[in-house]
């Protein structure tokens, strides 16, 4: 008899929390104020209900109305929130709530400006104050970044009237791949301005060596995170990066606001209001708890959901795409959404990889599918099911390097495909190159470009010591080239067809690189495809060099001739439409350069 197994997922019930009194937005005189919520049970009851505020705890109500006091309250203003915990463990925050105690003058910033959901005519300017304002955005073109524009010629500002606590400006009708001067502020006063105020839209071709920043479990706030972050500085930080990626657990603590605003925006501020962060979802940064309390992530960054920054619309923040030049980059939500390979998110995911027609795909999320580090991806639910459900999809459509965070410790990969099961299934057939991928020490891991590169390899890297880490011996999983103990980042310099990748500790030492190779001519023929239909559809992947289709009618002889008809591209895919079967046809590719003829 057969049986099948049919997997279901379902979210947990979590509890819930309304923060009932004080109302947000009110003012009182400074005494005591009585704090009351509307606390709801999920499939347990409510156990208690700790009272927050500025990031400081108040103490806990351990009954019902689960209402406190909180007595002698200075003049101040105050951000309060309430976690409500049930019997089982499950918890879940309130909305925050704002209050003025007496009377303050001014208003302040609380976290950035910070950038957001870049595109090549687009971006979004994000802050937060501490009280309520209007939203003022002014800004005005850089005529030279080397020699600079002075910074308070500002020729354009947009207000949005709307009293709010979190800003949030996006510009349009940007040009691309140009750096533009800004400022931050209400009617009343401006909050931020200066000459290092500066973003750049993205280009849509390959340019420049693009240089990507990467950083992941940076949440601590401490010492750790901040000698990171100064080595990367040191390197000419923002200045000199395009963008930076966030692999998760950007955060730690409760996930509460004020988290957010110690682990990425006091953390950052000058890399904040420069270069776009790009963030993967974490355990932490969703309370450490499933189904996950996501509302702060969401709250605190603005990310692609319509296809705005390039890519297929994904429909959520937790998961989405975006290009900048050359490269696409695909960000996963590993821990909250569904995994499965017919779920919303890879379903999605295979839409968006078939799209694309960069030359570069790097995809990133948090858990790892390979790693012996501080977690074992042989273990763990959320990186068995990434590694079995998401990695058979991205070496398909020919993802060059995947970015992840989750064990605290720093793994690479040699250059892999095809290993989706634990650790012990590793075969000599699933490391493509067993080499360190330097140029110095064996060579670049090279691969071909455009469509003929699925399948072809991937590097796997785990780097989740950017603020948690230390651990001195880390073991090395077979797929792994090498696992280093300590803290640091990584620097991702793309130069046309040529990745570098390497990983910074915070003593200015480059504790390894690898580099990946797709400038040089293919090896490989192209297969062409041939659909029947009304006519024929002809396809075949984009390479270097580029093979172009030819035909003739009879099947012996050397009459090919190119077919007239223009290719159309689909993603990393040349089509042709070859409207009539009338008469007997004969095809073959043949590469423009002449060689690697192919019937």
């Amino acid at each position: 008899m057969l049986f099948q197994a049919v997997v279901i997922w379902a979210q947990p019930l979590t509890p819930s929390v309304t923060i009932t009194r004080p109302l947000h937005g009110e003012i009182r005189a400074p005494g005591d104020v009585q704090l009351e919520c509307n606390a709801v049970a999920s499939d347990f009851p409510v156990r208690f209900v700790e009272y927050r505020t500025n990031g400081y705890s108040l103490g806990r109500a351990m009954q019902a109305p689960f209402s406190m006091l909180w007595d002698d309250v200075a003049p101040g203003r105050y951000v309060l929130e309430a976690r409500v915990f049930d019997f089982k463990g499950s918890f879940q925050n309130s909305e925050p709530v704002q209050l003025l105690v007496g009377n303050a003058v001014g208003v302040n910033l609380t976290a950035g400006p910070y950038l957001q959901s870049g595109s090549s005519t687009s971006v979004v300017v994000r802050w937060q104050t501490d009280w309520f304002t209007d939203s003022v955005l002014r800004w005005g073109p850089v005529l030279s970044l080397s020699t600079g524009a002075p910074a308070d010629v500002l020729e354009h500002a947009v207000t949005n009237s709307a009293l709010t606590l979190a800003h949030e400006v996006m510009l349009t009708g940007l040009t691309e791949d140009s750096a533009w001067f800004y400022s931050v502020g209400a009617t009343a006063t401006n909050l931020a301005r200066g000459p290092d105020f500066v973003f750049r839209t993205a280009p849509r071709q390959a340019r420049r060596p693009m240089r990507i920043w990467v950083i992941g479990d940076s949440g601590t706030s401490d010492l750790d995170a901040a000698r990171v972050r100064n080595a990367f500085y040191e390197l000419g930080g923002a200045e000199n990066t395009d963008f930076c990626l966030m692999l998760g657990d950007n955060v730690y603590f409760d996930g509460f606001e004020c988290d957010y605003r110690r682990g990425v925006f006091q953390m950052y501020p000058h890399l904040l209001r420069r270069a776009l962060v790009w963030p993967a979802l974490g355990n932490h940064d969703a309370g450490d708890v499933l189904p996950g309390i996501t509302s702060y992530f969401r709250r605190a960054f603005t990310l692609p959901q319509a296809g705005e920054a390039g890519g297929v619309a994904s429909g959520s923040e937790l998961y989405y795409s975006f290009d900048y030049g050359n490269v696409h980059l695909v960000c996963l939500d590993s821990y909250t959404t569904e995994r499965s390979t017919n779920g919303p998110m890879l379903t999605w995911l295979r839409q968006d990889l078939a799209a694309t027609e960069k030359d570069w795909i790097i995809a990133f999320w948090h858990h790892p599918p390979y790693s012996w580090g501080s977690h074992d991806s042989d273990l763990e639910p959320e990186q068995i099911e990434m590694r079995q459900n998401a990695v058979p999809i991205l070496e398909a459509y020919g993802v060059d390097l995947v970015l992840c965070g989750h064990s605290h410790n720093y793994e690479r990969s040699f250059l892999l495909n095809g290993h989706y099961g634990n650790s012990s299934t590793l075969g000599p057939a699933m490391i493509l190159d067993n080499g360190l991928g330097r140029p110095g020490a064996g060579g670049s891991y090279r691969k071909p470009s455009g469509g003929l590169g699925a399948g072809q390899g991937t590097v796997y890297v785990v780097c989740g010591c950017s603020g948690q880490g230390g651990a001195l011996e880390v073991r090395r999983h077979p797929a792994m080239a090498l696992a280093l103990g300590g803290f640091g980042s990584m620097l991702l310099d793309i130069d046309g067809l040529t990745l570098r990748a390497r990983f910074l500790r915070p003593e200015l030492i480059f504790d390894d690189e690898f580099v990946l190779d797709k400038s040089g001519p293919t090896l490989l023929a192209p297969r062409l495809e041939v659909r029947r239909q009304t006519g024929l559809t002809l396809s075949w992947p984009t390479s270097f060099p580029a093979f172009q289709l030819q035909r003739r009618s009879r099947l012996s002889g050397s009459d090919w001739e190119p077919v007239a008809i223009p290719s159309v591209r689909e993603g990393r895919r040349l089509v042709v439409e070859w409207p009539s079967l009338e008469s007997e046809s004969f095809f073959r590719l043949r590469a423009n350069d002449g060689s690697a003829a192919k019937p």
